[in-house]
């Protein structure tokens, strides 16, 4: 996967009209409970309509070994649509600390968003995959962008000789607005299984922290909905809420925030707590940006 990162930075590097160039990168940093700690980071090459996204998520916890994340993205990206695919692994690794089991996972996935009424740039959307997410807000009074994806992992544990294999098929639709100085954002995802038996880790939409979930017990569905506040100078407040549904139990999770804009430097930062079988567990989130174009 590094090699082939490194490939797409060369390829870009050598076919691109300057003027039509623009890179962005953002990096974040998350602490919670139980010593649980998750890191990412994201790169964007574009060149016109083009967009080449890598990406590189991990975490770890008291109880877990750092499991690694990395993923490739492509979209091509007009005024009025984005058109996306994209594929990516977890490394097999014994990531339970008492449990010698080895987990890994590979996913294919593809996304489309419209913008009903394009404003603004064409490098990002309210909502989806195509939204620039670490940036404030967007140009213009009334924006709708609507948008649908799909994603199928392949869940592996293996022990002892014995694989246990769970297909599971995630179906995505989303949408956002911008009114007057609102975006509103939210978005759903269904999940489907061919069989049960693995370990699913998963980052879901909306939550702050991977979730690793057991045999059985992994999410059915789930729901996000956040509103950025882009009322003052530099400085964009934003509320979100999660609720990630399971077969006999959910999740809520709240989170507040702030972005800060400084044109080509941008940062974030969020705190979100969750609600489970009565415990609430905090999440601290903070992450930087640059962008060029």
């Amino acid at each position: 996967m590094k090699k082939l990162f490194a490939a797409v930075l060369m390829t870009c590097a050598l076919a691109v009209n300057a003027n039509a160039l623009y890179i962005s990168g953002s990096g974040g940093t998350v602490s919670g409970e139980d010593d649980y700690k998750g890191t990412n980071v994201n790169l964007l090459i574009g060149l016109e309509n083009l967009a080449i996204e890598p990406s590189w998520k991990a975490y770890s916890n008291e109880d877990t070994d750092t499991v690694n994340t990395y993923a490739l993205r492509a979209a091509w990206e007009t005024n009025v649509y984005t058109a996306g695919i994209y594929g990516g692994f977890t490394p097999k690794k014994a990531y339970l600390k008492a449990n010698p089991a080895e987990y890994s996972n590979q996913f294919v996935g593809a996304d489309f968003t419209l913008s009903l009424n394009p404003t603004g740039s064409t490098h990002s959307r309210l909502v989806g995959p195509g939204n620039r997410g670490i940036s404030a807000g967007g140009e213009g009074i009334t924006r709708v962008d609507v948008g649908a994806g799909i994603k199928q992992t392949a869940h592996k544990t293996e022990y002892a000789g014995t694989d246990n294999k769970t297909g599971q098929t995630e179906y995505q639709v989303f949408a956002g607005v911008q009114f007057l100085m609102l975006n509103i954002s939210g978005g759903m995802s269904y999940y489907d299984y061919q069989d049960k038996d693995s370990a699913t880790v998963d980052f879901v939409n909306g939550l702050n922290y991977a979730t690793l979930s057991y045999p059985g017990l992994a999410p059915d569905n789930a729901f996000n909905l956040r509103v950025d506040v882009p009322f003052f100078p530099i400085v964009t407040p934003f509320v979100g809420y999660s609720k990630v549904k399971y077969s006999e139990d959910h999740i809520n999770s709240y989170e507040v925030g702030t972005y800060l804009d400084f044109a080509m430097l941008k940062a974030t930062v969020s705190y979100q707590i969750t609600e489970h079988d009565s415990h609430h567990d905090g999440y601290l989130s903070a992450g930087i940006g640059l962008a060029f174009e």
